[in-house]
């Protein structure tokens, strides 16, 4: 099961960098210290490349999440739990938890465009001796469009990490008749 990297430890670094040049530049500026036009390059350089390496490590991450959630096997999932608004069911029937998690599996990386998940249901469900929780939400403005976020390793109070979009008119029906119809 993969474990992303918390971001933490780029943002206080680089604000480390940004505090560095600051002080850097009002010392140069004030006349106390000359500070060496390259030591002030190098710190602006430094925090550039950090916010690339960031860039980099989370694209990197959520392509791992994507995978992982496209290769876990259909078969050993014998009971899927889904949540929706206080309604809570549990999905035995193996036939109804491979067509949902097909769908799920069918999740691509989409570019942002200006919209946000709604109607938010959480699946989660076990396989392989790990525990996956993962959030589905409809796009607030494309009808066939869905938000699959990984939620399971999300600190609270957050809705989990974006890892994919899946386009799919099946994927709403899908939820819809597993939810019983509300």
């Amino acid at each position: 099961m993969h474990q992303p990297y918390n971001p933490l430890w780029f943002l206080g670094s680089f604000a480390v960098l940004l505090l560095a040049l600051a002080v850097a530049l009002l010392l140069d500026r004030s006349k106390t210290i000359t500070v060496p036009r390259w030591a002030l390059l190098l710190l602006a350089v430094a925090a550039a490349l950090q916010l690339l390496l960031a860039g980099l490590l989370q694209v990197r991450t959520d392509s791992q999440l994507r995978q992982e959630l496209q290769s876990i096997p259909l078969t050993p999932i014998s009971n899927l739990v889904l949540s929706r608004a206080g309604i809570t069911r549990s999905i035995t029937n193996q036939a109804e938890v491979d067509l949902l998690l097909r769908s799920m599996q069918s999740l691509s990386a989409v570019d942002a465009h200006h919209s946000y998940p709604v109607d938010l249901v959480d699946v989660s469900f076990d396989s392989g001796g790990n525990h996956f929780h993962y959030r589905i939400g409809h796009d607030s403005q494309r009808p066939d469009e869905y938000w699959i976020t990984e939620a399971g390793r999300a600190p609270a109070g957050s809705s989990g990490r974006e890892i994919g979009r899946v386009e799919s008119a099946q994927l709403g029906q899908i939820l819809q008749r597993l939810m019983g119809g509300k």
